[in-house]
Order: structure tokens, then sequence, then C-alpha cells
């Protein structure tokens, strides 16, 4: 069997860091790839959790090596064989300082279309950098990422690719996707990558052997605002994280009603 988990935003990243200790100390699947999505490339989550994989497999490489340690291969300790590439995190938006207003070529836009955005969208969130992540603002994520494609050749779409082809060679693939369900990256990622992990599988023709989970954490944290974000820039609310958490709850309850995209979540 395949495991393959992937941790979308600061959350999932956080939460992906967490398994690997797990994994260290015995708990974790025989096999495992870890992925990770994120706009934001300097997030500290996501660093401290690249730099986790690393020694991991690093030090369980060590240890696992008869000729350097004698661990015996019926220990649990380090038992989870994880073949990532710390460096497989997916950016949603690649380029320098990119906007809502590139992504979708919004001055190329038809009339009656470019009037949608400006009811869907407030000029400061069409012009925002989102290069630093998508401010808890999940509608600009969403639209962003739709606005993507999942490139075969990049180094976090090319293991699902092998994962679902692995499953339409007989084997048992797991897939299971974790983020917040507030904020920016994770909430806006969460139903769209699985979309999207299912229409690959659709396209592949995969009927069996493939299953689908994730799971959603509701806010944890919170912290003071910076004074200088105060005039005109978007950044995220703790306060607002309750409301968001409300009707994003709402919504997946409706969605997953009429449209299975997970096994499990």
């Amino acid at each position: 069997m395949k495991n393959f988990i992937v941790g979308i935003g600061g959350t999932g990243a956080k939460c992906l860091e967490h398994l690997l200790h797990c994994c260290a100390s015995g708990l974790g699947p025989e096999k495992l790839w870890v992925g990770m999505v994120d706009q934001d490339e300097a997030n500290g989550n996501v660093s401290r959790t690249k730099i986790q994989l690393t020694k991991y497999m690093n030090l369980r490489r060590s240890l696992r090596d008869e000729a350097k340690h004698d661990l015996s291969k019926d220990s649990n300790l380090f038992k989870t064989e994880i073949t990532s590439n710390p460096d497989s995190v997916w950016l949603p938006l690649a380029g320098a300082d990119p906007t809502l207003e590139q992504v979708i070529y919004y001055n190329n836009l038809k009339t009656e279309v470019k009037n949608l955005m400006d009811c869907l969208y407030d000029p400061a969130e069409r012009k925002q950098n989102l290069s630093e992540g998508f401010r808890g603002k999940p509608n600009i994520g969403a639209a962003a990422m739709l606005a993507t494609t999942a490139d075969e050749k990049d180094v976090f779409w090319s293991q699902i690719y092998k994962a679902i082809d692995s499953a339409r060679g007989g084997e048992e693939v797991r897939v299971f996707i974790i983020s917040s369900i507030f904020g920016g990256t994770g909430a806006s990622g969460f139903a769209n990558i699985a979309r999207r992990i299912k229409t690959i599988q659709k396209e592949k023709n995969v009927t069996t052997n493939f299953h689908l989970g994730g799971a959603l954490m509701l806010p944890y944290f919170t912290y003071d605002v910076p004074e200088e974000n105060m005039e005109g820039e978007l950044f995220a609310k703790p306060e607002e994280f309750l409301d968001q958490t409300k009707g994003a709850l709402e919504y997946y309850s409706k969605l997953f009603e009429h449209d299975k995209i997970f096994d499990q979540v």
C-alpha cells in the first residue's frame, strides 16, 4: 500500500511536522510520501517542516544502515520510510509579485465578465500582491488556484500522477489532505486540490484502489495585528476566524451532499 499526505498552508505544514514526530516514534505507516502546498514561500511553518523532513530522512537512513548502527529490523523507531523531496512544495502562483488581476487577465476580460469580477472582488483584493499568500481571503485563493494547472512535470503534481498510476496498476493507494478551514491558502485549497486530484483520477479511468481522505482544522490560535498593516493592505484577522469557519462548515456540508469529492473527511 502507498500512502500520500498533503499539507496545505501553514496549518497543513504544522500538522505534517507533528506527523513526522509520530513516524519517528513508530506510529506512522510503513511508507509515506509527504507534499506541501503554500503560496507564501517564506512561511515559517513550511520552512520548519522542510528542515524536519530532511533531518528525519537523513537520520533514518543512518539508523537503518547496518554498517553504521545495529538497530533491529523489528524496531518501530523511525519505522516509516518517507520517500519525499523536501522541496516538493507547490506554489499555485509562480513568478514575482502575482496579483489576482494578472492571474485572471482582468484587463482582457469581456465587459460583462469584468463587471462580475468587480461585484465579487473589490480593487484592493484584485490588486493585492499574493507572493506572501492569500491573507486569510479564501475567495482570492480559490480563484487563483482554479486559474492554475496541475503540471505533471511539477515535483509536487508528478507524485500525485504517479500515485494514481499505481492505483491503476492494482496497488492500494491512499491520499490524505489536511488544512485549516479558516484562513487563506488551506481553506481555498482543500476542496479545489481534491477536485483536481479527482479529475486526474477520472482522466486516467481509475475506479478502484484509490482512496482520498481529508481533515480540516478548526481555529486554534490568535495573534496581534501589526499597526503598520492597518492602512490599506489586506491581512488575516483572527477575530474573523470563527465566522469564516461557520460559513465554511455550512458550505462543505452542502457541497459534500452533492459532490462526493472525498471518500472520508
